[in-house]
């Protein structure tokens, strides 16, 4: 380790650094240090230290922090003013640090105004880059005027250290409240939702987060509505950022910021793209925060970015507040850079059956992998996340089989000689192609790895299909399709079961199962759903008891069972869908005291003692249902 330290400082930077940090403990042991005398010393130095050391002397004199801090990764980043003046800035407090600053509250002087004050960190003087990147943020959002972009008021420059004001928003950054939200459901709140504050807010106003975390729990239709308001306060700022120019290239939850009225502020243009000078930015670094990265962005300097990937990154980031985890979640780059690339995030129905579908197409419109799929301006996005809180029809579609075909095909050539029939055509030629991939999974070895790989993107396109048919009912007036649908469907499955032992594989089967059971039920084969029904309980009972401690699978499975007791119950027998609603009831109230805060189990309770209640009315045990009824009006 002596031998590594001794090779940096043999470098010029490391001997530059070095000679900073002697100096540094001298200014903060209070010894008084001449700059001409120390440039003098050190004469292939003298430039930058006599461009230092009164900066260095000048945050020290604000009362900086003499103790290291535990989240400083850079040298002298600890070096920075807590309280004092700066300029025509009276510093009152640290509200946030990241990599392009630290930000402050701080109170104009000249007027009295209240104004959150980003100072260049110490370290960042020492690199053109950051000191260039510093420069473009305040150039970008200063020509920015718009409702939900944080304004710039002023810039300056007092002995050498650069800063900029910007409003002051009290309230809490998009980070913040989804990573309370997880804890309010009993959540762990995984690190991506929870980076150092950098943005212009000060973290003493929780109205808004608490408003939201309240209607999330009480009322799930006001909650998403809310959601779909801060997207489009969002995709509005971003709409005149890209008119004007500007490109952010940075959008995540932690540059979003929610004041105490719900009204959300876009932050933060420290790596934003000026069309006139994007050079000051574009170095070759892979610039940006990773998990938020449009696909086209984890190239680097390979590609041009244009517009586009800020609508990605929004969709991402408004994909994570819907589903309270992220929509990709490798912890190691190497992975999460292939998932971005190459994996489809889940669902957000398969997440939480509860968001609306036309919400969850908006979002994942948004984050097509390739920019031409997506909305073509962010204005686009506003307008269909308008027409949804409107109750109109959204212009975003849902990809029709062939269009993921190509998509995938496009992503994965090598495998388009295996794979080419699955994307050919419609609802039934997928399922032939799929029943296809099962043979090339039965054949050599050195097969199986692409065959597993096709099999995957064959049962997802089924079950898109399902769910298409059992929410957009295609069928209608034409039931021998659907019937040929559902039969071709569980042949799939029950193939696909032969040769696959994987739980999540398992998992899809059942709820394949479960919508082909549906869309019997639908087309009037009421006995044929009841069968798919039982399959899938089948196949849901052997994943709880090998894996009980998986909510989603309990869930799944009470789900089944209400569904198998409303088959019973629509063939007029009650008492036989009796036992269904109980079973249900009864794991609805495990995962209900298993998950308090989580109100999708607290409503499967509701649900199934109503629907215990029913079953008692029309039983003639009518004391019973009006306990049943009272329990589930209490809940």
């Amino acid at each position: 380790m002596i031998k590594q330290a001794g090779a940096r400082h043999s470098q010029p930077e490391g001997i530059l650094d070095q000679l900073l940090e002697e100096l540094t403990n001298r200014i903060h042991a209070g010894k008084s240090i001449d700059v001409d005398v120390c440039a003098g010393a050190h004469p292939e130095y003298a430039d930058q230290l006599r461009r230092l050391l009164p900066a260095m002397q000048a945050l020290n004199a604000f009362g900086g922090s003499h103790t290291a801090r535990n989240d400083c990764t850079e040298p002298f980043a600890a070096i920075a003013p807590t309280t004092g003046v700066l300029g025509d800035f009276r510093i009152v407090r640290e509200i946030g640090r990241g990599g392009m600053g630290i930000v402050y509250e701080a109170e104009q002087i000249s007027i009295g105004r209240p104004v959150a004050l980003k100072v260049l960190p110490f370290a960042s003087m020492l690199d053109e880059r950051r000191l260039a990147r510093f420069r473009n943020e305040v150039r970008a959002a200063g020509q920015l005027h718009h409702t939900n972009i944080v304004p710039i008021f002023a810039v300056g420059s007092d002995r050498g250290v650069h800063f900029y004001a910007m409003q002051l928003v009290v309230g809490q950054t998009l980070a913040e409240m989804i990573g309370q939200l997880r804890r309010d459901r009993g959540l762990d709140a995984p690190v991506a939702t929870m980076p150092p504050p950098g943005g212009a807010t000060a973290q003493n106003g929780e109205t808004a987060r608490a408003a939201l975390s309240t209607v999330r729990t009480v009322n799930r239709g006001e909650f998403y509505r809310k959601v779909a308001l801060l997207a489009i306060h969002a995709a509005d700022a971003l709409e005149h950022a890209h008119a004007c120019g500007v490109v952010h290239r940075d959008i995540k939850p932690s540059n979003l910021l929610v004041d105490e009225r719900s009204v959300l502020w876009l932050a933060d243009f420290g790596l934003a793209a000026v069309e006139a000078g994007a050079d000051l930015t574009m170095t070759g670094d892979l610039l940006g925060t990773l998990r938020y990265m449009s696909p086209e962005q984890t190239q680097g300097s390979r590609i041009v970015l244009d517009h586009r990937t800020d609508i990605y990154s929004l969709g991402v980031t408004f994909y994570e507040l819907l589903a309270l985890r992220p929509a990709f979640d490798a912890a190691e780059r190497a992975e999460l850079l292939r998932q971005i690339t190459d994996v489809e995030p889940l669902p957000l129905r398969r997440v939480d059956a509860a968001i609306p579908p036309d919400l969850e197409t908006i979002m994942l419109k948004a984050m097509c992998k390739e920019a031409p799929d997506r909305y073509a301006t962010a204005q686009e996005m506003a307008d269909d996340l308008r027409r949804f809180l409107e109750n109109k029809t959204i212009y975003a579609r849902r990809p029709s089989l062939v269009e993921r075909g190509a998509k995938w095909a496009r992503r994965h050539v090598a495998m388009i000689t295996v794979a080419a029939t699955a994307f050919a055509g419609a609802a039934i030629a997928c399922l032939v192609a799929g029943l296809m991939t099962l043979g090339a999974y039965r054949s050599e070895a050195r097969q199986r790895s692409v065959a597993e790989a096709n099999l995957s993107v064959a049962s997802e396109l089924i079950d898109g299909v399902l769910a298409q048919s059992a929410g957009d009912r295609y069928w209608h007036g034409d039931l021998n399709r659907a019937e040929a649908l559902a039969a071709e469907a569980t042949r799939f499955y029950e193939r696909l079961l032969e040769h696959s032992d994987d739980p999540e594989l398992r998992f899809r089967a059942a709820l394949a199962n479960d919508s082909v059971a549906h869309i019997w039920q639908l087309v009037g084969r009421h006995e044929r759903a009841s069968a798919a029904n039982r399959r899938a309980g089948e196949l849901l009972v052997r994943l709880t008891t090998s894996y009980p401690e998986r909510p989603q699978y309990l869930a799944a499975l009470a789900t089944n069972y209400n569904r198998t007791g409303l088959v019973d119950w629509s063939l007029d027998r009650p008492l036989a869908a009796e036992p269904s609603f109980r079973q249900a009831w009864e794991i609805w109230t495990e995962l209900a005291q298993r998950f308090p805060s989580e109100p999708t189990y607290q409503s499967g309770v509701s649900e199934m003692l109503a629907n215990l209640g029913s079953v008692c009315y029309f039983s003639d045990r009518f004391n019973e249902a009006e306990e049943y009824y009272r329990r589930a009006e209490a809940i």
